[in-house]
Order: C-alpha cells, then sequence, then structure tokens
C-alpha cells in the first residue's frame, strides 16, 4: 500500500497505483485488516477523485464509514464524512453534501471525548437523527442548490 501511494504522490493518479491499491485492499479483505482497508481506500479516494469516479468515491467512502462503526473510531468516520460530503457535491447533490460536511465538523468538535462515546450518537446523516454541526457551512455551502 506504500509503494501504491508513494506511486500516486509521485506520479498523479497512475493505473499501476490504482491496481496495486486494489491488491492491497483486497488482501486486506482477506486479513479482515480493517484499519489496512480504510487505508487504502481512503488513498484510493484520492486517486477516484481527480479522474472523475464520483460514483466509485462515494461507495470507497461507505465502505469506510462502515469500517469505521465497526471499529468506533471517529477518526474514520470523520474521513469517511469528508469524502462522502465531496462526493456528493461533485456530483450535484449539495444538500446531501452539506449534511456530510457539517455531520463530520460536529464530530471534529467533539474528539475530546471517550473514544467511541460519540459514534453510538450518529447514524447517516442523510437517513437517520444526528448531532449536526455547521462546519459545512463555513466551508461556503450555504443557499447552494434547491431541494
Amino acid at each position: 500500500m506504500a509503494l501504491a501511494a508513494a506511486m500516486f504522490i509521485t506520479m498523479g493518479p497512475a493505473e499501476q497505483a490504482k491496481t496495486l491499491l486494489t491488491e492491497a485492499l483486497e488482501t486486506a479483505d482477506a486479513l479482515n485488516d480493517l484499519n489496512a482497508q480504510a487505508g487504502a481506500l481512503s488513498t484510493l479516494i484520492s486517486i477516484y477523485t481527480p479522474r472523475g469516479e464520483y460514483g466509485r468515491a462515494q461507495i470507497a467512502a461507505e465502505r469506510i464509514e462502515q469500517i469505521a462503526y465497526r471499529i468506533g473510531d471517529p477518526t474514520h468516520l470523520r474521513l469517511a464524512y469528508q469524502h462522502m460530503g465531496t462526493a456528493l457535491h461533485l456530483i450535484g447533490r449539495p444538500r446531501e453534501a452539506q449534511q456530510y460536511l457539517e455531520t463530520r465538523s460536529s464530530i471534529s468538535r467533539r474528539a475530546g471525548r471517550s473514544p467511541g462515546h460519540d459514534l453510538l450518537q450518529f447514524e447517516c446523516p442523510c437517513g437517520g437523527p444526528g448531532d449536526v454541526g455547521s462546519g459545512a457551512l463555513d466551508a461556503g455551502f450555504h443557499g447552494t442548490g434547491d431541494q
């Protein structure tokens, strides 16, 4: 995975880096290494987004979200929501993007509490209750789109 990330950083979104990351993800899946899965998925998102593969980026972000809930890690959850918000914004769904980014901001503000505490309070911001903050509004998402 480190080789693929280094290739991506030095060469841009190369097909070889994508292949290596996909193989790393398959290996992490086989080993049930959730942290390695999240790392590979996050780096793959960095390849998918500039290539305009927003659907794949969204699917990868959803997987990171599932992993975050399984391991009880607010850092991975914030990462997933950041990626999800970005993907939704880029495919033209600004209100849903705003919900994810606001929730991510709210989790960031609560990160000083005991590990895993906040994860129990958050569900998918588009499908269930959540403690939503205002971070995305600060990022320029207010007043965009009509939904």
